[in-house]
């Protein structure tokens, strides 16, 4: 009997609070309605259109056969923005970021087909072709550009390799999608701008943002002059980490067995096996095109986007190593100051 009270009693006491919850859970709902309404109004007050981008694109037809030059961080990346994902960052998604599976599996079918990968780690290689049927290996990029079974390349190798990948594909006919930076030596963006001219095939050099919703927003308030006339821009990349600084994990399976260095070298300076170099490259010149080619580039690309100002007339720059003397010739600190 004194159990059923009890019982009773809290039952009662969790009736009570419902009126409470259900007023907070109102008054929260009311709050976010309020807070769209007057953004609506702020919108409509200054005739700004939120548009999303257009998807018009003809998706019908034979799939686009896409092959990955670079099977790391930014090429597995890639292959998800293309519907592919390994089911080894499916199940780690699924158990530590269940948004970031959800966007991926919900993403528009882009009507390609991954038919092939190309990188000098055989940890990486192998892993792409267990992971996607019909994917095959290419043990060097000259034979995934020579291949009829392939459309487009995307290459997402370390900058040194940029421009002469991408100037092979595009002699070859293929369509290139090019991480930035294009190039990693001025020279070479002259060669890859004829090459581009003189072949058929299309080439896209990726930065980020530039299709998004805001960005398209923002274009169309610079235009409307919303702003008025804009007479400074500041923006920052805080990457206060490790990680930040490029200080990549090392994978445990790395050896001169399992990786072609005289490959990854290419055309960089020829020097013995090196781990550092192969996972943390960013941190050398002789790859890498140090923070402004690697994070002041998107920074650039999206004032540029919005603002439509083309290249400066003049640039200062300075900097240093000042938190990371680890043996990196690249700057880990850099400030840039641009006039128009």
């Amino acid at each position: 009997m004194e159990k059923q009270e009890n019982s009773r009693r809290k039952a009662l006491k969790g009736l009570l609070g419902l009126p409470v919850l259900g007023g907070v859970l109102w008054g929260a709902w009311s709050e976010v309605q309020r807070r769209k309404q007057d953004k609506q109004a702020l919108l409509d007050a200054l005739n700004i259109d939120p548009r999303r981008p257009a998807a018009d694109a003809d998706l019908s037809g034979d799939p686009i056969r896409v092959g990955i030059i670079g099977f790391g961080g930014r090429g597995q990346h890639l292959a998800r923005v293309l519907g592919y994902a390994t089911p080894a960052w499916v199940q780690a998604t699924k158990e530590q970021r269940p948004e970031a599976l959800r966007a991926y599996q919900e993403q528009e079918n882009l009507n390609v087909k991954l038919t092939g990968v190309c990188d000098v780690f055989d940890v990486l290689a192998e892993e792409a072709v267990a992971a996607f049927p019909g994917c095959k290996r290419y043990r060097h990029h000259e034979a995934m550009i020579e291949s009829p079974d392939i459309d487009a390349v995307v290459i997402a190798t370390p900058d040194h390799w940029h421009a002469p990948m991408a100037i092979k594909a595009l002699q070859a006919g293929k369509h290139v999608y090019l991480e930035k930076p294009m190039t990693h030596h001025i020279a070479e963006t002259y060669a890859l701008r004829d090459a581009a001219r003189q072949s058929e095939a299309v080439l896209q050099v990726g930065h980020q943002h530039r299709q998004t919703q805001s960005f398209i927003t923002a274009q169309d308030i610079i235009k409307k002059q919303v702003l008025g006339h804009v007479s400074l821009v500041q923006a920052n990349t805080n990457r206060n980490s490790d990680n930040g600084a490029w200080q990549y994990p090392i994978h445990p399976k790395a050896s001169p067995q399992t990786i072609d260095w005289a490959q990854f070298l290419g055309p960089a300076p020829q020097i013995p096996f090196n781990k550092e170099h192969f996972f943390r490259w960013r941190k050398w010149w002789a790859y890498g095109s140090g923070l402004s080619g690697d994070l002041m580039t998107h920074d650039f690309d999206r004032v540029n986007c919005v603002l439509s100002m083309g290249i400066p007339k003049y640039v200062t720059a300075s900097g240093g190593i000042y938190t990371h003397r680890d043996g990196r010739d690249v700057p880990d600190v850099l400030q840039v100051s641009m006039e128009y």
